[in-house]
């Protein structure tokens, strides 16, 4: 069995302007199982990820994933950075984060290892999200000043 955090509550607490949507994905790392998770993730909150032209653009321009086994616990640990630009090509966010998934029993197969790496990009997909719940209508909407 794998521990893991559960979105439920993530779901009920966390809201995201209506501008987010539809957002651009832009990566310069190999994270296609990532994407798919945080896609996934995203459609909860009615969020939809493109990778066609829209307003806001999402860029992750790094992930690194560390396994670690320590007896008979597995752990995976995430670390990402990303932002987040707007129409007027802003960067409103620049944040890193990181997200961890321990086995609690011995990961055996690779359907186990693969089963614990999707925990992983799950958990990290909520908290990306949570961080994107900290973008404003203001951020997103509000244009360059002009220099006189």
């Amino acid at each position: 069995m794998f521990l893991s955090a559960c979105g439920f509550q993530l779901r009920q607490e966390t809201v995201l302007v209506d501008t987010l949507s539809p957002m651009v994905w832009q990566t310069e790392v190999e994270a296609s199982d990532f994407y798919q998770s945080f896609r996934t993730e995203l459609a909860d909150f009615q969020v939809q990820l493109v990778q066609k032209p829209a307003d806001v653009l999402f860029s992750l321009h790094t992930l690194e994933v560390n396994d670690t086994l320590l007896g008979k616990v597995r752990t995976l640990r995430a670390t990402a950075v990303w932002s987040l630009t707007n129409q007027w090509g802003d960067t409103v966010i620049y944040r890193r984060i990181s997200s961890e998934q321990v086995s609690d029993t011995l990961v055996e197969t690779d359907s186990d290892l693969a089963q614990l790496t999707a925990e992983l990009h799950q958990a990290l997909s909520q908290n990306l999200i949570a961080q994107l719940s900290q973008v404003t209508l203001d951020q997103l909407d509000s244009k360059p000043t002009e220099l006189p």
